[in-house]
């Protein structure tokens, strides 16, 4: 009911939401195996006729190889408060812990199966469960499902989710669609680009695909 929307349901208007995100990542590989990121985002929020514009950083922490597990950790949402005219919202902190499995199943097809448990600050901790199928380095095909658990431990609401992508040298192109229960479904596009040259066995899935 806040940010105007009272007046759009009692017109019987939609309410539409639309977003810009502008992001730049740096990574590092340590000869121990581990991985360490970091991701600066600038993004731009439409919701119905309110508009507001904001900042926010991720910090994330992979580990090497193991026997094809790989653990992971991160710290996304890092950021001020978003404010839509004078109600201010704060930046979504959220933590995420996650392990994912990659397993070559013939000629270039590889599969990469992962698993994420992730406690925001705002809201109720869900896991998510997702799979990507790829080939070459080259196509990928993604499906997810995402659980939400109230505070006793029931479940609060099940999302599945939908996605595909395709690099074309250092261009990574990425789709998502994700049904909601209450709103029309969630598109995401991206187009991804890499200062460093990408190796071979890198996946083309990007963050949040999924989420």
């Amino acid at each position: 009911p806040q940010l105007g929307a009272v007046g759009a349901f009692a017109l019987g208007e939609r309410l539409g939401a639309r977003d810009l995100h502008f992001s730049l990542g740096l990574g590092h590989h340590f000869a121990s195996g581990f991985s360490f990121g970091a991701r600066f985002t600038v993004f731009h929020k439409i919701l119905g006729w309110e508009r507001a514009s904001g900042m926010q950083g991720s910090l994330g922490l992979l580990t090497g190889d193991m026997g094809g597990f790989r653990l992971g950790a991160a710290v996304q949402g890092l950021g001020p408060a978003l404010r839509f005219r004078e109600v201010e919202d704060p930046a979504p902190l959220r933590y995420r812990l996650g392990v994912a499995h990659t397993v070559d199943v013939s000629g270039q097809f590889r599969m990469q199966n992962s698993l994420d448990f992730v406690i925001p600050r705002d809201n109720y901790a869900s896991f998510h469960v997702g799979t990507e199928w790829e080939y070459a380095g080259i196509l990928a095909l993604r499906a997810g499902y995402r659980r939400s658990l109230l505070d006793d431990g029931s479940v609060d609401g099940d999302r599945f989710s939908y996605g595909a992508g395709f690099r074309l040298g250092e261009y990574r192109f990425d789709y998502a669609y994700s049904p909601k229960d209450d709103f029309d479904p969630v598109h995401r596009f991206s187009v991804n680009f890499s200062l460093a040259p990408v190796s071979a066995n890198r996946s083309v899935a990007t963050e949040g695909d999924l989420a």
